[in-house]
């Protein structure tokens, strides 16, 4: 595999570690059994790997299937015959495991991205609202919460009664899982979205600020820190001795560190960032990145075992039973492989983007999809309405390129004037959502005929920028498939104006950006945004595919809407002028003006 990064130029990039202190001896060993999936990545130490556990291998179709509102980012747990997971209807859900009947749901503030952890008949979970909800496992009743100063994506871990949570305040949290009282905090330098791993009374835990931490399980004192080229957003993953934490960060480095001395054993780069985490067992550790590849690499020194092309990016983290590993992907599809060398013995296909962990227990994997789809798959199993479909793309699942030659000349010249002909290329999966979209060409093969809608703005003008009209049907898929697609959201409000936004960083050569705009008005407004243009900001032949609307002028990009009474819009723009690695600074806050 050429990497693009040698692993001692790899290694060689990274900055020293601190060690502060030693660890305690508290063992967090791998007691479940292939009977229940209790936690995000089966166990504190979020490796993956239940070696007891048995999936299905051959034939695999569609047991049940429920839909759980808008879209499913949390991962299930599944403890005693029940399936825990949280959905992007603001609840937690407990399913039946053998027909997926609702026992009970349990209403939060917010989308339940964070994977359920259950112990001792209560389900921990946290919520985008900033809480962590302790729930009883029988009733689906609060038996308490405790609130963060920030959305919370990152999923319990708990050992020997203490509960670990990162929240995107910052900080990680240890409270009392009986509770809720707090132990302690470690406050980072940015956000923690990536779940705490926790092995021999050391927690691992990484940051948005470019470090994995080892903190003490105890008082949460700092260890040793180790420091990545980009952000860190998926989950750490402990080796079964403990003698090796395994993380990948968002430039597509995935390091293998000594807990001992804190230094690197081995790195290598997989092509595409690496969102999620790990999945490690005793002799390999396996990672998908949005390159769309999922890899196996030796856990001594990190050569490649083997590689599966899934055909779209993975977001997921892999899940391994036996001698399967079972991973989904954006190709709308889930994949079993034999760990041995790659090869696939099943696909299922979905109708949504699989963002999630699968769990497998008793020979049925449990995911769920970003349609609000939750899936449980078995050997022989057929769904009563639906047949899995042949893959659109050819044996590995991907979207064939062949599929948009048969879609309107000017539906492809809009598409690739708004967002660049190599959006059309890389996105060929958009083909069917497109042909719904728009099954005739535009009047024009770009934009309205006030000039608003081409996106072409050129340099702007003294009264700042236009106000946009109506979406297009088709631009709106490309906003759908790009928040669909991203790797962080970030929520700012300003003026009773909510504004939403979404980076997708790698998809394109620039980082794209989706904005959702929410008038809380009880009157018609009209909303501006501006943002600061990085260095020389965009060049000439790229200001024509900013955006529906977007503008440049004196260094800032700008874009203009009118709102309804609490009306809504969504817009998108292409960022050439920055790198996919300045995440944090596309998240920021825009600044915004509003006219009555």
């Amino acid at each position: 595999m050429d990497t693009g990064v040698t692993r001692r130029a790899l290694l060689g990039s990274v900055g020293t570690a601190a060690v502060a202190a030693a660890r305690g001896s508290v063992p967090t060993a791998r007691a479940q059994t292939g009977g229940e999936w209790p936690t995000f990545a089966f166990d504190a130490a979020n490796s993956g790997y239940a070696p007891d556990a048995q999936g299905p291998t051959e034939d695999v179709g569609g047991n049940w299937r429920v839909d759980l509102g808008p879209g499913v980012a949390s991962s299930p747990a599944l403890v005693d015959g029940t399936v825990y997971v949280g959905s992007d209807d603001t609840h937690l859900y407990a399913l039946d495991a053998t027909d997926g009947s609702e026992q009970w749901r349990f209403e939060t503030g917010d989308r339940v991205t964070s994977s359920p952890t259950v112990v001792d008949g209560t389900v921990y979970v946290g919520s985008n609202d900033g809480s962590v909800y302790a729930v009883d496992a029988a009733q689906g009743t609060e038996e308490w919460s405790v609130e963060t100063d920030g959305q919370i994506a990152a999923s319990p871990t708990i050992v020997d009664g203490t509960l670990y949570i990162g929240s995107r305040d910052n900080t990680v949290y240890a409270l009392d899982a009986a509770d809720g009282t707090e132990e302690w905090t470690f406050e980072t330098d940015n956000d923690v979205s990536a779940t705490p791993a926790a092995a021999d009374g050391t927690v691992y835990v990484g940051s948005e600020d470019r470090r994995l931490y080892a903190l003490d399980a105890a008082d949460g004192s700092e260890q040793w820190r180790f420091e990545t080229p980009a952000q860190i957003t998926g989950a750490p993953a402990v080796s079964d001795d403990g003698g090796t934490v395994y993380v990948g960060e968002l430039a597509g480095n995935l390091f293998a560190i000594d807990t001992e001395s804190a230094e690197a054993d081995w790195g290598v780069n997989t092509g595409g960032a690496i969102v999620a985490s790990p999945a490690v067992d005793l002799e390999t550790v396996y990672v998908g990145s949005r390159s769309g590849t999922l890899y196996a690499f030796s856990v001594a020194g990190g050569d490649e075992r083997w590689s599966f092309d899934t055909g779209m990016q993975i977001v997921g983290s892999p899940s391994v039973a036996g001698s399967v590993v079972y991973v989904g992907s954006q190709s709308q599809a889930v994949f079993g492989l034999l760990t041995t060398d790659g090869s696939r013995l099943w696909q299922f296909d979905t109708e949504g983007f699989v963002t999630t962990s699968p769990a497998i227990v008793d020979g049925t994997v449990y995911v769920g999809a970003d349609d609000g789809a939750f899936y449980a798959l078995q050997e022989g199993a057929r769904l009563p309405t639906t047949e899995t479909p042949t893959p659109a793309g050819g044996s590995d699942g991907g979207s064939s390129l062949l599929s948009l030659l048969v879609l309107p000349a000017a539906i492809i010249t809009f598409v690739a004037f708004l967002v660049g002909t190599g959006y059309v290329a890389k996105r060929a999966g958009l083909f069917e959502p497109i042909e719904q979209a728009a099954p005739d060409p535009p009047d024009s093969g770009v934009g309205d005929e006030e000039g608003d809608g081409s996106g072409a703005g050129g340099s702007g003008g003294s009264e700042g920028p236009a106000v946009g009209g109506e979406l297009f049907p088709v631009w709106d898929v490309v906003i759908d498939d790009v928040i669909g697609r991203a790797a962080e959201s970030r929520r700012t409000a300003t003026e009773d104006i909510l504004i939403t936004k979404h980076v997708d960083p790698d998809t394109l050569a620039q980082p794209m950006v989706a904005y959702e705009i929410e008038s809380l008005w009880d009157e018609p407004v009209t909303v501006r945004l501006s943002e600061p243009l990085a260095g020389s900001g965009i060049p000439d032949e790229a200001i024509g595919r900013l955006g529906k609307g977007w503008q440049v002028l004196d260094g800032r990009i700008l874009y203009g809407v009118e709102l309804e009474p609490e009306g809504t819009a969504r817009t998108v723009v292409a960022r050439s002028d920055r790198s996919p690695d300045e995440i944090e600074t596309l998240l920021a806050k825009p600044r915004v003006t509003v006219e009555q």
